[in-house]
């Protein structure tokens, strides 16, 4: 066995099985076994390896900004409440009372030197109703298409769900308060800063415990610029194509062609995003993404009729139209 990293030999990798331990960014790349015998040799598909960065400003429940847990009683300085059935009007997410059921010996899971329990008070218990816990992060200077956090949560009572910057990943801790659950997004990242919202729902109709705990909380991305302009995918929506890139360095400017050999390509829009969702002129289309964008190029879509000029013309057809205003030309296609 010998194993490859972008066509080139690992000097020592000559089992049958890969460990790679320790892992930076140099190693990103395009992984392979060329399996040889006395027969000859065969090589095996690639796997491609991404490697992630540690993107800073992203900590668990009950911790300072060096990870060290907080005293009981402390406002939590990464996490507040923007729903708050207790105090509606209150803020602060506050590390909870460890000496005290249920934290001292359960049935919640324990705290540990990384995260502990907070909530609305010191005192575990809640007004029933509903509680979100924000955290917020930055990915300035990190490619947001490249993003994934995971971690472990666990809620009393019920998580009902997740949001990152305002749309629900979809996870829900149903284990409750007696383990951490496990979850990770890896979609809705945005430039900039972002929002990380964790429900909790505290049942019954009295005042009983309600909490929330995240550990093992990590953010990786890779750097800006530092990753291939790549085009994701292209969806056919029927009246609508989407297309989904990844990497290079905003703002992108998005070209097409109604055939490969038309001659230029025709500026559609300038954008910081990382997909866009244009109208379906033709049967076939052809599209490429520049980054560095230098020109500022707005889209418009137009609809033709020949019965709605003015004055009218004597035909029926009606077409789709793409304009687009650069600077102070406008074109169309």
């Amino acid at each position: 066995y010998q194993w490859t990293l972008n066509g080139q030999n690992l000097t020592g990798k000559t089992t049958n099985s890969l460990v790679l331990a320790g892992l930076t960014t140099a190693q990103t790349g395009a992984y392979a076994v060329i399996v040889s015998n006395a027969a000859g040799s065969v090589t095996s598909a690639v796997a491609r390896l991404t490697v992630l960065e540690r993107v800073p400003g992203v900590f668990n429940t009950g911790v300072d900004d060096q990870g060290k847990p907080l005293a009981d009683g402390t406002i939590d300085p990464h996490y507040r409440l923007i729903a708050n059935a207790q105090a509606p009007n209150v803020r602060d997410a506050i590390v909870q009372d460890s000496t005290v059921f249920p934290i001292v010996a359960g049935p919640w899971v324990a705290n540990s030197t990384t995260s502990k329990w907070i909530g609305p008070q010191l005192d575990p218990n809640g007004a029933a109703g509903d509680y979100v816990f924000r955290a917020t992060f930055d990915l300035s200077g990190f490619d947001p298409a490249t993003a994934r956090v995971e971690g472990d949560w666990a809620t009393d009572n019920i998580g009902p769900d997740i949001v990152l910057n305002g749309a629900s990943a979809g996870i829900q801790n149903s284990s409750q308060f007696t383990s951490l659950s496990h979850f990770a997004i890896t979609n809705g990242f945005r430039s900039g800063q972002n929002t990380i919202d964790f429900a909790v729902n505290n049942a019954g109709t009295d005042a009983n415990p309600t909490g929330l705990r995240v550990e093992n909380l990590r953010l990786g991305a890779l750097k800006s610029g530092n990753v291939e302009l790549t085009i994701r995918s292209i969806s056919d929506k029927g009246v609508a194509v989407t297309i989904a890139w990844s990497g290079g360095t905003a703002p992108y400017l998005l070209q097409k062609k109604t055939s490969l050999g038309s001659g230029d390509w025709f500026n559609v829009l300038t954008t910081s995003d990382t997909s866009v969702t244009v109208p379906r002129e033709a049967s076939t289309g052809f599209f490429r993404i520049q980054d560095k964008a230098t020109t500022t190029v707005l889209p418009f879509s137009a609809l033709l009729s020949g019965d709605g000029e003015i004055p009218p013309v004597t035909t029926t057809g009606r077409g789709l139209a793409m304009l687009a205003l650069e600077e102070n030309r406008l074109s169309y296609q």
